[in-house]
């Protein structure tokens, strides 16, 4: 913007104050759309990515491990028995064992592991330049450390445990990304 000379001092404060408020309101608008697009990635439960996001995130990881010839690994978590969990102590018990056990596998994984809530009672797990033998290490830690957690309700101890299924690039099977989720569910049962 600008004012001609002579201006008056009037006119110039008001100019000042629009544009000090246009600034605010993008600054505003800009938070607002970030915060948005956090939303459209996270799991409001678990707060960790969702299935959306990890799409995302599966089909770039693997454009990149197949680009650079670099190891990329998947695994799929079910919570074992789950439904006769939420039948014997409640649907909010199942949340909190939901949240609890996301807790537990993002602070055993990596920081830049990705860990998303894939379906009900299912995580997924996306692990970059790791191997098949490592990645399966990785995996059994977060199984064991689910196993051995005390998550409680109302005081009462939750049973609960998990199984995995693990798949890895490179390998045979793997031509995409959906072959990842395809053979870990395969695993995983």
């Amino acid at each position: 913007d600008y004012v001609v000379k002579p201006y008056e001092p009037s006119e110039l404060a008001a100019r000042i104050g629009v544009h000090l408020k246009l600034r605010k309101l993008q600054a505003e608008l800009v938070r607002a759309n970030t915060e948005l697009h956090r939303l459209t990635q996270i799991d409001p439960l678990t707060e960790v990515s969702n299935r959306r996001h990890l799409s995302t995130k599966l089909e770039e990881e693997y454009l990149r491990a197949r680009r650079y010839d670099r190891p990329l690994s998947f695994g799929l978590l079910d919570l074992d028995y789950f439904k006769r969990l939420n039948d014997t102590f409640g649907h909010p018990a199942g949340d909190l064992a939901l949240v609890e056990v996301a807790k537990i596998i993002k602070a055993t994984l990596r920081c830049h592991d990705l860990v998303a809530r894939y379906g009900g009672e299912e995580f997924a797990m996306l692990l970059p330049e790791t191997p098949a033998d490592r990645a399966i290490l990785a995996f059994e830690r977060v199984r064991s450390a689910i196993e051995r957690a005390e998550i409680k309700y109302d005081s009462v101890s939750l049973p609960i445990t998990a199984s995995l299924g693990v798949a890895s690039y490179p390998h045979q099977l793997v031509a995409k990304p959906a072959d990842f989720i395809t053979l870990a569910d395969a695993a995983l049962y």
